[in-house]
């Protein structure tokens, strides 16, 4: 059968006219290389960032999980030594103590020694990936050893790592955020003890009036060590000033003023 031109919408004369005279269509036609060109590279750039964006998050979900594993062997080791701590301790009437009772105690004492050991060597190596690791996750690994050092009392030790902390500290917001960290948990250790309680205390108020992040928590601690009339009155002042300097935080801090009033 002879096909019949005359309805063929393709092969249309004032279709074809169209066409040409269709100025979208004339740059199609004379571009369409560079066109397709263009599309690849879009294509490929946009392939390029999706893996980019990928491989972060990759990297951050790796950190975070060495930051977890620091956690939990930073964990056993303060429970361990708070252990070994209370083993060693002399009882209040050693006459009570008989001589299986001391053996069972040695015994424990030295099985708490070796898990010490082990759990220590642990948390170095975690320490030690997670300072391989990127900003902020780098930055607590000393923020670990601070505060190890606080706990067990070597606060000469926890010094030093905070006045680390202090000197790496970037202007980034984890990088602040660990080093004033840091300085707050060494500030409440200080407070444990008569010859360091005033050090402690003026770290606080700096924090307090000056910190970015912990000036809440600097303020609680405050509220509840200020013994004296004194005391309380630099607290006190200090709170009010930080409320003036940041209103955002005056629910918060009217807390503390009122548990500050309650003592």
């Amino acid at each position: 059968m002879e096909q019949n031109t005359s309805h063929d919408i393709f092969t249309d004369p004032a279709l074809v006219k169209a066409k040409q005279d269709d100025p979208f269509f004339k740059y199609i036609n004379s571009n369409w290389r560079e066109i397709l060109m263009m599309a690849a590279i879009l294509l490929g750039g946009y392939y390029v960032v999706t893996r980019l964006q990928q491989s972060y998050y990759q990297s951050k979900v790796a950190s975070a999980d060495v930051l977890k594993k620091a956690q939990d062997s930073f964990s056993e080791v303060v429970a361990l030594q708070n252990r070994l701590f209370t083993l060693s301790q002399p009882l209040a009437d050693p006459t009570k103590e008989t001589k299986e009772s001391k053996e069972t105690r040695e015994k424990e004492k030295g099985e708490v020694e070796g898990k010490l050991r082990a759990a220590k060597s642990g948390l170095v190596q975690r320490l030690a990936a997670l300072a391989d690791q990127k900003s902020p996750y780098l930055s607590m690994a000393p923020l670990f050893d601070a505060t190890l050092s606080a706990v067990t009392g070597n606060l000469q030790a926890a010094q030093t790592a905070v006045d680390d902390l202090k000197g790496k500290q970037s202007s980034d917001q984890g990088g602040i955020l660990v080093s004033e960290l840091g300085r707050l948990g060494l500030a409440r250790a200080k407070l444990d003890a008569a010859s360091t309680k005033s050090e402690g205390f003026k770290e606080l108020l700096t924090l307090l009036e000056g910190g970015e992040f912990v000036s809440v928590s600097a303020a609680s601690t405050l509220a509840r060590v200020a013994s004296t009339d004194e005391e309380k009155g630099l607290v006190k002042a200090a709170i009010e000033s930080r409320i003036a300097k940041s209103p955002h935080q005056t629910d918060l801090l009217q807390n503390e003023l009122i548990a500050l009033g309650a003592q």
